[in-house]
């Protein structure tokens, strides 16, 4: 057993030393996209998006609201870990929609 346990330390060690070896390299982080660039004003298409997307997260807050949720700054912990959550509040909307999860 003492063995087996430690070929399994061993090989975990290896594993990890590998993807440490393999994070490092130069190679990799050459190839790493930048990030956009946000100082620019959006174009029209992406406009329309943010106001979709505005549109589409209202009503996700909406329904929260209607679900009870309340403030989690208001809440104890466990309070707040019984609340509805946005994704409840997304699963209401499709039903109410007539939509399959």
């Amino acid at each position: 057993m003492p063995s087996t346990h430690r070929r399994l330390l061993t090989g975990a060690a290896l594993a990890a030393v590998a993807c440490l070896a393999i994070a490092a390299t130069p190679a990799r982080a050459q190839t790493a996209q930048p990030l956009p660039d946000t100082t620019t004003k959006p174009d029209a298409a992406m406009k329309m998006e943010l106001r979709e997307t505005d549109r589409d997260m209202g009503r996700v807050v909406k329904k929260l609201g209607e679900l009870g949720a309340k403030p989690v700054s208001t809440l104890s912990v466990a309070q707040a870990r019984s609340q509805p959550t946005p994704a409840d509040a997304v699963l209401a909307i499709l039903k109410d929609e007539g939509k399959d999860a």
